[in-house]
Parts: C-alpha cells; sequence; structure tokens
C-alpha cells in the first residue's frame, strides 16, 4: 500500500535478478505479483513518488530453500521493512524456494 501522501509513479522491486514494476498507486492503493527466489539476494527498492525525489534502498535477504513473508511499507521518506502493525496489510513479499508471492497492498 501507497502510505506516501501523493501518488507513486513508479515502484520497482528487484530480487534474484527479476524486476517488478507497478505504476500509478494513488495512496491507498495495493498490488500484488510473483518471484522466483532462485538466489541469494536483498530487495533493491526504486520508487519514484510524484513530485518528490526518488526513494533507492535496499532491504531484506532471501535464499533459496526457505519460506518467507516480508512486508514493504511505502511512505514519503523510505521504504520500511516488516514496520510492526502492518502485517498483511502493506506491500506483502512472500518468497518461496521455487516460487513467491509479492505484492502491494
Amino acid at each position: 500500500m501507497n502510505q506516501s501522501s501523493r501518488p507513486i509513479v513508479r515502484a520497482q522491486v528487484k530480487v534474484c535478478d527479476q524486476t517488478l514494476t507497478f505504476k500509478e498507486l494513488t495512496p491507498g492503493k495495493s498490488e500484488s505479483a510473483y518471484f522466483i527466489v532462485s538466489c541469494e539476494s536483498h530487495f533493491s527498492v526504486l520508487v519514484d513518488i510524484q513530485e518528490q525525489p526518488p526513494l533507492v534502498q535496499e532491504l531484506g535477504y532471501v535464499t533459496s530453500g526457505f519460506d518467507y513473508i516480508d512486508y514493504l511499507v511505502i511512505t514519503d521518506k523510505k521504504v520500511l521493512l516488516n514496520p510492526a502493525g502492518y502485517e498483511g496489510k502493506i506491500i506483502e513479499a512472500r518468497f518461496i524456494a521455487k516460487s513467491g508471492a509479492f505484492g502491494i497492498r
């Protein structure tokens, strides 16, 4: 979920040499998609928020052979990983050894 005060023009998440791009996310909007976890990797996140400098961050860590459920929250100033109180509400990244789900909620 876009928890910033402005629309997100584009949010891009890279993990294990795969890229998911989400466009035109108004505040409160959510999306979802899937990743395959085939390596060890961080989340590389690039967020273009309307009329603001882009947010660029590396967060978390995944490795094949394990199951993961992570939550990312986009605010005006940064991207947060697994903040208290947001479980299942915002951006859900679920990674499984051969397939996984990622979504902006």
